[in-house]
């Protein structure tokens, strides 16, 4: 269980810093098009 609970935190980590990139590349990308 503990090495369960281990792996899903690091996927949940993974998944947490793939969705904060993909968010902060749309805001970039957004900020290029308003400038």
């Amino acid at each position: 269980m503990d090495k369960q609970s281990s792996i899903a935190m690091a996927i949940l980590g993974l998944t947490l810093a793939l969705g904060m990139s993909s968010a902060a590349f749309i805001l970039g990308v957004q900020a290029k098009k308003a400038v």
